[in-house]
């Protein structure tokens, strides 16, 4: 079993006209392993600034489209007991979530997104916006960034932190005391990138009970265009080292990043990513957490 915070799968289809049966990406129901979950990410893009809802409104929908077609053994979920049944029914589970909230201009905006089936939600990509600051911005938290968290936090949406920056994050744990994820991030101290979090942001998560999801782009893992399973390994291991057994899952990227690791071709080689945390030493136990219970527990919030 497996639970993957985050890809950018749904965009990628929706744009180059691909279906979620079988394509050419680095993920397709064909290659999912039995009892998989996929959270799905909308993201507006900088070129869709100018309408950021209607490309995100177009990016689920593509999703519900797919889910939707009798052949396609998947289903929406918005809640774990609606992800088990999924899975007792034979069927892989989807959940929806907005990276970058370009779309949300007010503090209404997060509720329209619930209503459509979004159950996570980054304040940012790399840019700033109006509600804070990416890693390419030095802004923090606004007054609509906070109240925007504060209506996330009522409606039971999870914050995700991954793409803003130290200040932004900072200021984000200080206004939330709901667990948060980060969904596709790595440890900066094994490598050192914008993207990636500092010792003290992933013990901060922890303590929240929250959960990061280690990203899969070898630029992340290791600085290079080339990588391989032992690279994410070594971000899981100092993550470990800080403590972090619970608050450690997966979260690819497939499809948002041109490269991955050379012994991961996409979410067909999943199990061999769980082989090589056993042969690496980590008991069946603590592989279950990374591949799935640790995110599983954040899902048991919604």
């Amino acid at each position: 079993m497996f639970i993957d915070g985050h890809c950018d799968t749904a965009s990628v289809m929706l744009d180059m006209k691909k279906v979620l049966k079988k394509n050419t990406l680095h993920l397709d129901l064909s290659r999912m392993p039995k009892g998989y979950t996929q959270v799905f990410a909308a993201f507006s893009a900088p070129e869709y600034y100018q309408a950021p809802m209607q490309r995100v409104e177009a990016i689920i929908a593509k999703i519900k489209a797919e889910a939707a077609k009798k052949t396609n053994k998947i289903e929406i979920c918005t809640d774990n007991e609606q992800r088990l049944k999924a899975i007792e029914n034979g069927n892989c589970a989807a959940f929806i979530s907005v990276e970058g909230a370009e779309a949300v201009k007010r503090v209404e905006d997060v509720g329209h997104l619930y209503e459509l089936g979004v159950r996570f939600m980054s304040l940012t990509w790399n840019n700033e916006n109006a509600l804070a600051g990416g890693v390419d911005s030095s802004a923090g938290l606004t007054v609509l960034g906070r109240n925007v968290i504060g209506e996330m936090g009522k409606k039971g949406m999870i914050l995700d932190v991954s793409h803003l920056n130290d200040r932004s994050f900072w200021e984000a744990m200080r206004v939330t005391l709901w667990p948060v994820i980060a969904s596709h991030s790595c440890s900066r101290s094994v490598y050192k990138h914008k993207r990636n979090l500092t010792d003290e942001q992933f013990r901060a998560i922890c303590a929240r009970g929250g959960v990061v999801g280690i990203n899969f782009y070898p630029k992340f893992l290791n600085g290079r265009n080339t990588a391989y399973i032992k690279n994410i390994i070594r971000h899981i291991d100092r993550f470990i080292k800080l403590g972090g057994e619970n608050n450690i899952g997966l979260g690819s990227d497939f499809d948002g990043v041109e490269t991955l690791p050379q012994d991961l071709k996409g979410v067909e080689d999943m199990p061999v990513l769980r082989n090589a945390f056993l042969e690496h030493g980590y008991s069946q136990k603590l592989t279950d957490k990374i591949c799935f219970g640790n995110f599983e527990r954040i899902l048991r919030l919604l």
